[in-house]
């Protein structure tokens, strides 16, 4: 951070001219310092985009060949899942490689993406014409352009605001206001290094694995850890570590890994004294154990479209009884299957208060939780394995903000 802070105040202005009331003495005799200016009411005028030094300009890769990078780098962090998101993410940064918008040496502008023209933004434009879109954009008719400039676009709102500059790829301008009409947006040089279209195969792996180490977040770093966990455990049978020491195996794919993350981290981290009472296999069947486990406690799910993925107990202080749906592919919990499971259970005699519904999600930003979300029902949960201790409930209250 400390490195990037020294990059920006690199380029602050190196002369700043002052705007004073006609009463107060001439500039020489008042050195102002910007928060005495701001006391004075003396304003400090930042350079303006034209006055900075044109940006030595990187070589250019495609907005396709940048693309792909962009899913390497963005795999498995929650954000840029959609093919959609990937090329919008794409055409994005490569705007910034081809106006040269890298460590504070010049700074994007909302019409450098909107008004670029489709077929400008390829490798073998020359540096005259990258520093002219720089300098000037010219509109563009409608037909060749990125997006509409009056509206809300997600490359602004979703993409640099809340991905890209909290993630620290893209440096925010601190030396103008939030409405300055000008640049306001800079590549950071280490994230800007990683489309170097001369850095390829094992060499492009190993620098994007140094730079996740290097400039992720510990929180960021988890959730790839997970991804990639998860998605070399599906190629093969899944090992399930239950919390009394034993284990079970199940069938290969993205079912029984969510499986395995609902046992081995939803279980211990939200309840008291968890215990496994029964748990698919890849055919929605239970084992001879857990059929003659559940029968012990008299709940019998005679219908396999009623068998939740996962039966946990919590024989703690306050007693639980959770069914969990794991969505890796189909649907969740719905209110049917929770009405009929609660007969089930209160036959058994549980008490209905007892009882919590549960489905489960890879992520926020995969697409099965992004299609069902809408489907959750009320009086259940939600819980995502890329953020084990976050548990969302889905009730009605009265409660006011």
């Amino acid at each position: 951070m400390s490195a990037q802070l020294s990059l920006l105040e690199s380029f602050a202005p190196a002369a700043t001219p002052i705007l004073m009331e006609a009463s107060a003495p001439p500039p020489s005799a008042l050195p102002v310092s910007p928060a005495a200016a701001r006391s004075r009411r003396v304003s400090v005028m930042p350079k303006k985009d034209t006055d900075l030094p044109l940006p030595p300009l990187p070589r250019l890769g495609t907005v396709e060949e940048n693309g792909a990078r962009v899913r390497q780098i963005f795999d498995g962090t929650g954000h840029l899942g959609s093919d959609i998101a990937v090329y919008n993410g794409a055409f994005v940064i490569t705007t910034f490689l081809y106006i040269g918008a890298i460590g504070g040496k010049a700074w994007l502008r909302p019409n450098h993406i909107v008004w670029m023209p489709w077929a400008d933004l390829a490798p073998g434009t020359s540096d005259e014409q990258r520093h002219s879109w720089l300098r000037a954009q010219p509109e563009t008719p409608k037909e060749l352009r990125f997006s509409a400039p009056n509206s809300r676009e997600s490359w602004r709102d979703e993409l640099i605001r809340d991905i890209l500059t909290p993630m620290g790829m893209v440096l925010p301008r601190t030396d103008v206001s939030k409405n300055y009409g000008g640049g306001q947006h800079t590549l950071a040089d280490h994230f800007a290094a990683l489309f170097d279209p001369d850095l390829t195969g094992d060499d492009l792996v190993s620098a994007i694995k140094l730079w996740r180490e290097t400039y992720l977040s510990a929180e960021a770093l988890a959730r790839v850890r997970l991804f990639i966990r998860s998605r070399e455990a599906a190629k093969e049978r899944v090992r399930v570590q239950f919390p009394d020491g034993s284990a079970r195996m199940l069938p290969p794919g993205q079912g029984s890994v969510l499986e395995r993350d609902v046992v081995e981290l939803l279980a211990p981290l939200k309840l008291a004294e968890p215990s496994v009472l029964a748990l698919a296999d890849g055919g929605k069947s239970y084992s001879l154990d857990d059929e003659r486990v559940l029968a012990r406690e008299k709940l019998v799910i005679n219908h396999a479209r009623l068998q939740p993925d996962v039966i946990l107990m919590d024989s703690g202080p306050v007693f639980r009884l959770v069914f969990v749906e794991a969505a890796a592919t189909g649907g969740p919990m719905t209110r049917e299957r929770i009405e009929a499971l609660t007969e089930i259970a209160v036959k058994a005699g549980f008490m209905p208060e007892s009882l919590r519904f549960v489905t489960a999600f890879k992520s926020r930003s995969c697409p099965v939780a992004r299609k069902l979300l809408r489907q959750i029902p009320v009086g259940s949960y939600v819980w995502y394995a890329d953020e084990p201790n976050m548990l969302i409930p889905f009730f009605e209250t009265e409660t006011s903000f």
